[in-house]
């Protein structure tokens, strides 16, 4: 017989895993930001790529921030 409802995945990606990768990429945007400004410097483009860096800098501020309230504890907890 099948099933109307399939089962969950196998291997979900943990919650902490998705944001440090996120955090990740934030950052890398931030460090590119600065070069890409210096190739597009006359240009309007540029007005663009800081706005962009400006938001990414906001953006990793909370990650941080969700990132160390979700830390997974190293000693393992007793269920009750």
């Amino acid at each position: 017989m099948l099933k109307i409802v399939p089962d969950p995945p196998n291997n979900p990606i943990p919650l902490q895993a998705s944001l440090v990768a996120a955090s990740d990429y934030a950052l890398c945007a931030d460090a590119i930001a600065p070069q890409a400004v210096l190739l597009q410097s006359c240009s309007s483009v540029a007005l663009l790529i800081m706005t962009s860096k400006h938001e990414s800098d906001a953006l990793c501020k909370p990650l941080d921030s969700v990132v160390a309230q979700n830390e997974i504890p190293t000693s393992p907890q007793t269920l009750h």
